[in-house]
């Protein structure tokens, strides 16, 4: 009988910046990159199962909606969840009980329902999956 093992993928903590305003940012989405490899910084992490987000704020950013998306185009939504960021310390997470499989990078977007003017951070969630490239 063969064991599994989750494997997590340490994920670079996202610094998409001060949003300037309550409209999607950035127009053009964010790969989700593996944290300090270089290599990857361009093209994102290739394929894995995405687990959940987290968001930090250091102010009031309303509710933070994130989508993730298969491709940079958006044509095809993976998923999409609200943080809470109103209230201190800041900080929300979500979860999910069942891994969305992506097989090729997956690219973000968010969106502030209150301007915090300041630097929003996200943080994804990814379990590896094996494969052949």
């Amino acid at each position: 009988m063969a064991i599994t093992l989750p494997v997590y993928i340490n994920t670079e903590r996202q610094d998409v910046g001060d949003p300037g305003g309550t409209g999607e940012f950035p127009g053009t989405p964010i790969a989700i990159l593996v944290n300090g490899d270089t290599q990857v910084a361009t093209s994102g992490i290739p394929r894995g199962l995405l687990v959940g987000v987290r968001a930090t704020c250091s102010a009031d950013a309303g509710t933070v909606t994130i989508r993730v998306y298969s491709d940079v185009s958006k044509t095809d939504e993976l998923y999409n969840v609200g943080l809470d960021l109103s209230a201190s310390p800041f900080k929300s997470s979500d979860t999910l009980a069942q891994g969305i499989p992506f097989f090729a990078a997956p690219y973000f977007t968010m969106q502030c329902s209150t301007d915090p003017n300041a630097t929003v951070f996200i943080t994804f969630y990814v379990k590896a999956m094996a494969g052949n490239s």
